[in-house]
């Protein structure tokens, strides 16, 4: 929920919650996780596997641990079924069971954790982007455009940077309202 501050009077500044990967720049992907790097130094990317690869890694090992061990039942069981059920065994060993394990041992699934927000402070002089350990502040000459759709506001900053504020980020239309005349008062050719 946002919250609208009344200061000095005259300067009034809206704050909003948004996700972290509501702001991006549409050259530069790489600069979304810059900024979380900021809020989590050493995070490294989940080694899970997506679905497909799981589903042909342990087809694989399934396979091999089965010709082994008809191999070693069979009529002329020999050093070869040993091999196919130990290949069979580290397959399915390195690439499903201990990569699991170690994520649940790291706390769950990085999917579960909650994604950092970032306040947005909105007022007439500047626009504020705080992080947990860091403050960046755009100046009204940095901002390019706006744009309203049914869903919320994209705003468009000069150097590709996009903020995108979906209507639950507002209290109220009215609230929504304020920001686009400050925005159209800052901007008066965006839409």
């Amino acid at each position: 929920m946002p919250d609208t501050i009344a200061t000095d009077g005259s300067v009034r500044e809206l704050t909003f919650q948004v996700p972290l990967s509501e702001i991006y720049k549409f050259n530069e992907p790489e600069k979304v996780s810059d900024l979380g790097q900021v809020l989590e130094a050493g995070r490294q990317k989940p080694a899970a596997m997506g679905p497909a690869k799981r589903f042909i890694t342990s087809t694989i090992g399934i396979f091999c641990l089965m010709i082994g061990l008809t191999g070693l039942f069979g009529r002329n069981p020999d050093i070869f079924s040993v091999l196919w059920i130990i290949f069979g065994t580290v397959i399915i060993w390195v690439f499903l069971a201990k990569p699991e394990m170690d994520k649940r041992k790291a706390g769950g699934a990085s999917d579960t954790k909650k994604e950092p927000e970032v306040t947005l402070v909105v007022n007439s002089n500047r626009i504020v982007i705080r992080l947990p350990g860091s403050e960046t502040a755009r100046e009204w000459t940095e901002f390019l455009q706006y744009k309203k759709t049914k869903k919320g506001i994209h705003l468009h900053f000069l150097d590709g940077t996009t903020i995108w504020l979906p209507e639950e980020a507002f209290y109220d239309k009215d609230e929504m309202k304020e920001l686009l005349r400050l925005l159209q008062k800052k901007v008066p050719g965006s839409r």
